[in-house]
Formats: structure tokens, C-alpha cells, sequence
């Protein structure tokens, strides 16, 4: 995860709350944050929010994604942008926003952030299911998701 809010932002940016990382009441402008990967290969670069301007992101000063997201009064709503291939080690993501002046929604407040970079694709998941009766096995479990159906 990448978290807009740790480190120097723009002064018309300002750390969201009540989820960890965003940013709120953007403005045109633009930071840099340092990231680190473990493992060399592909990352999907998602981000929270919505944001209806021009958003631009750069890897080690390299254009990885530009465009615009929905407007969606949800600032937990997690957007797949892209796919990056990063080597292991030490990044630079920037991001760089312009706030559009004559766009329907262009004058929301916008809400996003913060990126995440992932191995791991929604898509690849399966779903297990388990008894009722086997439920307590769940409790050691490294689990993303439970839910009870019936």
C-alpha cells in the first residue's frame, strides 16, 4: 500500500478520514512516494476512491497510468488502473492530478487513494466452502473473507 497521506502533500490536499491513506478535498498538484517491492514481476496498481479529473501515475519516472475514474460518492470503492512490472527494490510512484474546471462533477470534492500494488489478482481466488459444522477451522485460517450463507 502506498499512503497518500504520510509525507508532503499539496496545500489544497488533505488526509481523509475515516480510511487510512487517502487523500480528500484535491486540488490540482502532485507528490512522489517511495515504494519497495520484495519480488520481481507483475503488480496490479489499484486505487481507492474516485477521482474526475486527469489523474496521471509514474513509476521511476515512467508513465504507468493516465485517465479519469467514475465519479462515486465512495471513498472505499477500489479501482484496478493497471499493470506494472516492477523488479525488486526500491521505486518512485508519483502522481499528478489536474482538477477539471468544466466536466460534469468537476467541481466535487474528490476523494482517493491510497494505491495498492498487488501479486495477487481478485480473479484468482477461490472460494471454499465449509460446513457449518467445521466452522471452528476457520479460526487458525489466514482468511480475507467470510461469509455465512444459507
Amino acid at each position: 500500500m502506498v499512503n497518500f497521506a504520510d509525507g508532503d502533500l499539496p496545500l489544497t490536499w488533505y488526509p481523509t478520514n475515516p480510511f487510512t491513506g487517502g487523500i480528500d478535498r484535491v486540488g490540482s498538484g502532485g507528490f512522489s512516494r517511495p515504494v519497495t517491492v520484495d519480488v520481481t514481476g507483475n503488480y496490479d496498481l489499484s486505487i481507492g476512491g474516485s477521482f474526475p479529473g486527469l489523474m496521471k501515475i509514474l513509476v521511476d519516472g515512467v508513465q504507468a497510468y493516465s485517465g479519469r475514474s467514475m465519479v462515486e460518492e465512495n471513498s472505499f470503492l477500489t479501482n484496478t488502473l493497471t499493470k506494472v512490472y516492477l523488479s525488486a527494490g526500491r521505486h518512485t510512484l508519483t502522481v499528478l492530478y489536474n482538477k477539471p474546471a468544466l466536466l460534469p462533477g468537476g467541481d466535487v470534492d474528490s476523494r482517493f487513494g491510497p494505491i495498492y500494488l498487488s501479486t495477487q489478482y481478485a480473479g484468482d481466488v477461490k472460494v471454499k466452502q465449509v460446513s457449518n459444522s467445521r466452522f471452528d477451522q476457520l479460526c487458525t485460517r489466514n482468511l480475507d473473507w467470510i461469509a455465512i450463507a444459507r
